[in-house]
């Protein structure tokens, strides 16, 4: 009896020990096999090499023509003054402050009952630079080349191009929203055409010159 005593000590010794082993090599284990499931991370790019984002703006224009000898000859009655207009672009815009898009607007002129409402239609591919593009107030600076139509109503009595300048603010109000205000002029050169009275205007193909006013209303990155 006293003999065996010793021999049960054992037993109970190797099995402790090994049910540590296996705890131990379950554990191990467990712990690579995590390790292997685990997805590779791949961490995002700098924000300046982030990919550019759409955004589109509506806006209205306060004109004012500054040099409209072209459409005014001297003697008849003149049909560009002072108006206002509308329109709209689609841009891209790359994180570091380029934007390249395209814009149409419509401006309507008071024609001194010459044309019952002069209008000039702009088709344009414009190019922006935003400063200090990641704060919430962002100055920029732009350009646009365009083809014009001009006529009574929208319609087409004769055609040109165009070449506009403007500098302006954006304020962003969210991550889609913003507001925008630009002042800038316009220069717009036209084919010669015959008015509503039987003038001839545009006979030289001489430039316009318009100041305008713009404020927008920007939707960002959808």
């Amino acid at each position: 009896m006293w003999g065996a005593q010793p021999m049960r000590g054992v037993g109970r010794g190797r099995l402790r020990e090994a049910l540590v082993l296996g705890a131990s090599l379950a554990l191990l284990s467990g712990a690579s096999g995590a390790r292997a499931e685990a997805p590779d991370f791949t961490p995002p790019p700098p924000p300046a090499d982030a990919p550019p984002s759409l955004a589109g703006e509506l806006r209205g224009d306060v004109i004012i023509p500054v040099a409209n000898e072209p459409l005014c000859p001297s003697g008849s009655p003149c049909l560009l003054r002072s108006g206002g207009g509308f329109g709209g672009s689609l841009e891209l815009r790359w994180p570091r402050g380029l934007a390249l898009g395209v814009a149409y607007d419509a401006w309507f002129f008071n024609g001194r009952s010459v044309e019952e409402l002069p209008s000039l239609q702009t088709f344009s591919v414009q190019l922006r630079h935003f400063f200090l593009a990641t704060r919430e107030l962002h100055p920029f600076l732009g350009g646009a080349l365009g083809a014009t139509l001009f006529g009574d109503r929208l319609r087409v009595d004769t055609g040109g191009v165009s070449l506009d300048a403007f500098l302006g603010l954006e304020a962003e109000r969210s991550a889609r929203v913003a507001f925008s205000g630009a002042g800038g002029v316009r220069v717009c050169g036209r084919a010669p055409y015959t008015a509503r009275d039987g003038t001839q205007r545009a006979e030289d193909f001489l430039a316009n010159a318009v100041l305008f006013l713009r404020f927008g209303l920007v939707l960002q990155r959808f």
